[in-house]
């Protein structure tokens, strides 16, 4: 494809383009700035024993991880930290807004929650943390000790902080993808005008070349005025006796 076509289709719609671009930021960052700010707040556990010796104790460290985090979201466990918090949310809501990972490389587990108030995001990530304590096997200090025991425990290695920056939503990217809508809108708007010229010119084009017929009348002349004049033939009629 040739490049200055497309330079003189940018030149004639440059206004309009330009004024796709500017609306689309527009309503871009309005939408943005209309939407509710989240913040979210991250609680790290770990599960089981720090540096673990063998393969096998760390898989069963991961997959025990992986238990906790679906716990995290149940509805006992998120009710119980609603109560604690004194959140005004149902648990169906409340778990729209907790995400629970457990590592696939390592023995830890995260749990991000996210609110429009920066503490209560804070103290619903840390509860919840609680609350799989809780349910975590205790660890005795007895000589009795198991490993499969000692490999189950929860532990609080990073609490959550409230956040000082929401979370969502994303200004910047909601700003620029309105922009790229404006733009496109604009494209699309060009190409349907362009379009009509072009079926407007090829109708044109198709009458100037349609071939031209001429009709020709020819009236058939009366009778010449010197010409003779023919003889009139009446029949005869024979006479009955």
């Amino acid at each position: 494809m040739e490049v200055r076509p497309l330079l003189s289709i940018a030149r004639r719609w440059i206004r309009l383009l330009a004024l796709g671009y500017v609306v689309g930021a527009v309503l871009g960052y309005g939408l943005a700035a209309v939407l509710p700010k989240m913040y979210s707040s991250t609680t790290t556990l770990l599960v089981g024993q720090p540096f673990t010796a063998t393969t096998d104790i760390l898989a069963a460290n991961q997959l025990q991880a992986q238990t906790y985090a679906e716990l995290a979201t149940l509805r006992p466990i998120l009710q119980e930290a609603i109560t604690a918090v004194g959140l005004n949310e149902t648990p169906d809501a409340l778990a729209d807004q907790v995400i629970a990972e457990a590592s696939h490389t390592s023995n830890l587990l995260t749990i991000t929650v996210s609110n429009q108030r920066p503490d209560a995001a804070a103290a619903v990530a840390d509860q919840i943390a609680k609350e799989l304590i809780a349910l975590a096997p205790p660890v005795s200090a007895s000589p009795g000790t198991t490993a499969a025991n000692a490999d189950a425990t929860l532990t609080v290695v990073e609490p959550a902080v409230a956040a000082s920056v929401p979370s969502s939503p994303k200004v910047l990217l909601i700003t620029i993808l309105g922009t790229v809508g404006g733009v496109l809108v604009a494209a699309a708007i060009i190409a349907f005008v362009m379009q009509g010229e072009r079926n407007v010119r090829r109708l044109e084009a198709g009458n100037d070349a349609s071939p031209s017929f001429s009709y020709q009348v020819t009236v058939a002349a009366g009778p010449r005025a010197d010409a003779p004049a023919e003889p009139i033939r009446i029949p005869q009629q024979r006479l009955k006796p």
